[in-house]
């Protein structure tokens, strides 16, 4: 019995520890390298894509097709910046919210709406994976950003 509860504390703090690394390691500017939109309902087929970032903000983009995101994490508040250049606009999108992060998941709020995302950090590289596909038009968002 000694040793089963001595082994229950121990996955205990082995597991408040990898936590608490990964809130940690998640602390900081992130600038998104790409996103994989897929796994959509069969009436949403078409949305699935690979959206490629740019690693610079999209103003003054010459032609063609930009997409530009930068997620600021810090002690449980979020910022994010969002600029794409299609068809000749400009579309900039700016906000604040929480993160929440639990064992490998994080759960990121803004304005009321969350969304919770499967984390991996490795390499300098922060994958976020959707675990649910009810808040983005029924698909499933894989998004790779790289540490500022």
């Amino acid at each position: 019995m000694k040793t089963l509860t001595a082994l229950l504390l121990f996955a205990s703090l082995l597991t408040t520890s990898c936590s608490k690394d990964t809130e940690t390691e998640i602390e900081g500017k992130w600038i998104a390298l790409s996103m994989d939109v897929l796994d959509c309902p069969e009436d949403e087929k078409e949305d699935e894509k690979k959206i490629i970032h740019s690693s610079i903000p999209c103003e003054g983009f010459p032609g063609g097709e930009c997409h530009y995101l930068e997620m600021i994490f810090n002690n449980g508040t979020f910022t994010f910046s969002r600029n794409s250049f299609s068809e000749g606009s400009l579309d900039n999108l700016a906000g604040v919210g929480t993160y929440t992060i639990t064992g490998e998941d994080i759960q990121i709020c803004e304005d009321g709406d969350c969304e919770t995302f499967d984390i991996i950090i490795e390499d300098g590289i922060l994958s976020l994976y959707s675990a649910n596909s009810e808040t983005f038009a029924g698909c499933k968002r894989h998004i790779f950003l790289q540490k500022a």
